[in-house]
């Protein structure tokens, strides 16, 4: 159940048509899940491994001003969140 079933509004907008993050025009998300060794006990250097990445690009790729606010997060098996890291700027690669 979404807190908007329950009366809730979160913000001035409303949900789009698919009542998710890329009905915001320009937004774009990407994921990879990588999956790797067979289903059973771990072996350290081997595997399995069952993991993934999602990015959120909160524009269409052209000049943003102000930037949004880069930031990224880990979590854990069913989604807790065990890291947040909020960075004051683009961090530059390397």
């Amino acid at each position: 159940m979404r807190a908007r079933d329950l009366g809730v509004e979160v913000g001035l907008g409303r949900p789009g048509p698919l009542n998710a993050i890329t009905d915001v025009a320009g937004v774009r998300v990407g994921v990879v899940t990588p999956i790797e060794g067979e289903a059973g006990p771990l072996v350290v250097g081997e595997g399995p491994v069952r993991t993934g990445v999602t990015v959120i690009v909160p524009h269409d790729g052209g000049r943003v001003r102000p930037l949004p606010r880069p930031a990224a997060c880990a979590a854990a098996r069913k989604g807790r969140l065990v890291a947040w890291r909020s960075f004051t700027r683009w961090p530059t690669g390397g």
